[in-house]
Formats: structure tokens, C-alpha cells, sequence
């Protein structure tokens, strides 16, 4: 019988179990927690007369604990280590020790450690790290309503005939009403079209002229221009041409004529 014991405590003591004579004690602690979640330990005992997890009362053990963690409490009676972490918590606790006894023997667990580690438990909870979203790429804008486009002439001669309409659009398909800033006094405008026309009837400049499209609740413009009219240039009278000397008179038959200008001298004479 004593040999079958020996051989029992060797047995323990390979396995992480402690024996003192006739009393044992094992259990494998957690050595890491992470902080916010709650730590729990408890070792089994037995002695000669007592199996704990028979649950025989004939032998009463007490339990007790060196280098217990401050955030940790102990049970004598069970020998129980239990605890909630905290973030303050995290760090290392070393050489802890459970021993047990019943009066005649004390058994002991070999010294261990508990970790406890950053962790994100309820309770304790560590902000995630912060996720950048990619922003989606944003379409790509239709063109503005309305759209009005055309290069005006900027000028003309007085008596000559001026037209001027531009072209323009509305990407809703709005019916568009124009407008003109600034219109010459010569000229008239279509609010339908946006055509500037008229004859100008003396010089001058009109400047700052601007021409708009409107679809009700967004409108467009050109640029400003102006219109300068000239007087119109008289070209040079033709040079007066001599008219041509007529040819000289002949006779009948071909010959000359001699005319006598000096009576005395003519042919009666």
C-alpha cells in the first residue's frame, strides 16, 4: 500500500500536482487574462482522509495565497482566485503561490505568473483603431443649365444691316426665354431666339452688351462685347478721260484735202 502511494505522489508531481505527506493539491492556472475580462482559478486538494471532489467532509482544508494580484480575490475555503481586470491592471504578477493544509501537512502549487493584457472586453472597452473610408469617387457633373455659346460681331458701318443670334441648350429640355443688357438703340431683340439685329444710323460705340438664357431657374450669359459702328467710306470719283480727237476729213478719191486757212494763198489766187 505505501508503495502504491509513492507512486501515486510521483505520478501528481509529474502532472503539476503537489503532495506533502498525506495531502495534494493541483490545477493548471490561466498565466494570461486580457483586461476587461475576468479572471478565474481553482485548484483541486485531497488528503488521506478527505476527496474533495467527493465531497468528503472527514478532513478540513484551508487554502491560502502569496503574491496574490491587488485587482484578485482569494477563498480560503476553496482555494478559489478570482478577479476582474482592468486596463489599469495590464502588466505582469509573478510568484504566486496556492498552498492548502489540514492542520498536520501543507502542500503548495509551484509559483506562476498572470498576465494581464490590453484587450477590448466589454467593460473595459479599447477604441478600435480608426478606419479611413475611401471616398467613392463622385460623378461626373453634367454640363450647367442652360448653355449658351456664339462670338458676336463687334462691328459695323452706318446703313449696313447687323445680325447677330446665339445658340443655346438646356439639358432638362426647358423651354428658354433670352435676355439682353445694354442693346444698342439702333437694334432690336428677340426674347424667343435671342437675336440682336437692326442698321445703325450713325457712329458710335455700344459697349457692355451682354446677352442671357434663362430656363426659369438657372441661367447662362456671354461675355460682354461691344459694337462699334464707323461711317461708311466714299471710294475716290473716277479720273475724267479726254474724249478722243476726231480723225482728220478725207477726199473722194483718197487724196488728202488741203485746206486754205489764208485766202490769198488758196488755189485761185
Amino acid at each position: 500500500m505505501r508503495t502504491f502511494i509513492a507512486v501515486l505522489a510521483t505520478f501528481f508531481a509529474s502532472a503539476g500536482f503537489a503532495e506533502s505527506a498525506s495531502l495534494w493539491i493541483g490545477g493548471h492556472p490561466a498565466t494570461s487574462v486580457l483586461a476587461g475580462s475576468n479572471y478565474k482559478f481553482r485548484p483541486w486538494a485531497a488528503g488521506e482522509n478527505r476527496d474533495r471532489d467527493r465531497g468528503s467532509d472527514r478532513e478540513q482544508l484551508t487554502f491560502s495565497i502569496s503574491g496574490k494580484p491587488n485587482w484578485a480575490s482569494f477563498s480560503a475555503s476553496t482555494g478559489e482566485l478570482s478577479g476582474p481586470t482592468q486596463t489599469a491592471n495590464v502588466g505582469t504578477y509573478s510568484n504566486i503561490t496556492i498552498s492548502v493544509s489540514n492542520g498536520k501537512s501543507e502542500a503548495w502549487l509551484a509559483p506562476f505568473a498572470i498576465t494581464v493584457k490590453p484587450g477590448s472586453k466589454v467593460g473595459n472597452p479599447s477604441p478600435p483603431a480608426p478606419i479611413t473610408p475611401t471616398p467613392p469617387t463622385p460623378p461626373t457633373a453634367p454640363p450647367a443649365d442652360p448653355q449658351i455659346s456664339g462670338v458676336p460681331a463687334t462691328s459695323d458701318t452706318i446703313g449696313t444691316s447687323y445680325s447677330f443670334r446665339p445658340t443655346a441648350s438646356d439639358n432638362k429640355g426647358y423651354t428658354l426665354a433670352f435676355s439682353v443688357r445694354n442693346k444698342p438703340s439702333w437694334a432690336s431683340f428677340s426674347i424667343s431666339s435671342g437675336q440682336l439685329s437692326g442698321t445703325p444710323t450713325s457712329a458710335g460705340t455700344a459697349s457692355g452688351i451682354v446677352i442671357s438664357a434663362s430656363d426659369g431657374t438657372a441661367s447662362a450669359a456671354l461675355p460682354a462685347f461691344s459694337i462699334t459702328v464707323t461711317a461708311a467710306t466714299t471710294p475716290p470719283a473716277p479720273p475724267v478721260v479726254p474724249p478722243a480727237p476726231p480723225p482728220p476729213p478725207s477726199s473722194a478719191t483718197g487724196a488728202p484735202v488741203v485746206l486754205y486757212t489764208d485766202l490769198a494763198s488758196g488755189p485761185n489766187s
